[in-house]
């Protein structure tokens, strides 16, 4: 490869299927290639996922340890004007090579990913490797900013994890009942909704309400609160997220979830959808008291909170609308392109 022709290795820690990978990275090809005229190489860590067993038990492997070695050759051999690196852990033989390429680096986290269980310093080791190496960091909040700066790295942007609010039609709030709380994860946060249950269980007492889960664990139950887990899918999401009037996000308040970058509520409001979120990260700076939702710590402020805007019809929609309003001016994937344009013009 040419350095003149303005190379840029993309490397994911996962697929389209990967959240992170998608929002952070994957979908910004077009703005790489049209706006910052860029050639794209990308790499996955791992392909996407499918549940036929042919392929999880064998296909998958194979193309995983395929993916792993065309990284390394790529590296090894060709040249790139810049190494876009998404979550992904490289080994510090491949980033010695970079160094002596003089690749220009650039490492992007969503999370705190540098938590280890305790004891442990793996995860710790890895990403203060990466952060070190990066020429420039990209975080999702500013909760992320002290490890890297512990790290030696003050090289720091916060760019929110975008969301495409022309994907999602605007809610409009719906008379009929039941009300839909919805809520966007995975099997593996699917333990925050415990953090509410009673809460929904009183709400329940008094309201016709029903639970729509995207994406969470087909098992989880709660007593007396009707519930209804879909699998999570992409050209299906905005359709799915339309079926809900009211977005919760609870977290608990310990390291990890205050890294986390508050994009459920992005897509929450994409949608016209009032939030209801814990005031943990930046869930207290995305939600504004009472404009696109409301902020609820104790379980007395869920019932409140949730109670207003099922028995308010029209505050929903008001939020909704202030909601949609707020991604479309400060987190959609436009504005955020250009702090990330800069970035790369930059190095």
């Amino acid at each position: 490869m040419n350095r003149k022709n303005n190379n840029i290795l993309v490397i994911t820690d996962g697929s389209w299927d990967h959240a992170s990978s998608r929002t952070r990275a994957l979908l910004y090809f077009n703005y790489f290639k049209l706006q910052l005229n860029l050639s794209i190489k990308w790499i996955p860590r791992i392909p996407q996922k499918k549940q036929t067993g042919l392929y999880k038990w064998f296909i998958f492997p194979l193309l995983k340890r395929f993916l792993f070695c065309k990284l390394f050759f790529y590296i090894l051999l060709f040249q790139f004007d810049v190494v876009f690196v998404q979550r992904y852990f490289l080994s510090a033989f491949l980033l010695r090579i970079l160094k002596k390429k003089r690749s220009k680096i650039i490492y992007d986290f969503d999370d705190a990913i540098y938590l280890d269980k305790p004891g442990e310093h793996k995860n710790t080791d890895k990403t203060t490797r990466m952060v070190n190496a990066a020429d420039q960091i990209i975080i999702s909040s500013a909760e992320l900013a002290p490890f890297c700066r512990s790290s030696g790295n003050e090289k720091i942007e916060i760019i929110t994890t975008p969301v495409e609010p022309e994907k999602f039609k605007i809610h409009t709030p719906h008379l009929n009942q039941p009300i839909v709380i919805g809520w966007i994860g995975s099997s593996y946060t699917t333990p925050y909704l415990k953090l509410i249950e009673s809460a929904l269980q009183e709400i329940k007492r008094n309201f016709d309400i029903k639970l729509l889960l995207i994406g969470a664990d087909p098992t989880y139950r709660i007593a007396g609160v009707p519930i209804e887990v879909v699998s999570w899918n992409l050209a299906k999401e905005a359709e799915h997220m339309d079926m809900m009037d009211i977005g919760i996000m609870p977290l608990t308040s310990d390291g990890y979830s205050k890294g986390k970058g508050g994009y459920k509520l992005f897509q929450y409001m994409a949608a016209g959808i009032p939030v209801v979120a814990s005031p943990v990260g930046i869930n207290s700076e995305i939600v504004i008291e009472n404009q696109n939702g409301f902020l609820a710590e104790r379980s007395e402020d869920w019932i409140k909170s949730v109670t207003y805007l099922i028995e308010n019809s029209a505050e929903r929609e008001r939020m909704g609308k202030i909601g949609r309003r707020y991604v479309e001016e400060k987190y959609s994937r436009e504005v955020n392109f250009k702090l990330l344009y800069k970035i790369i013009k930059s190095i």
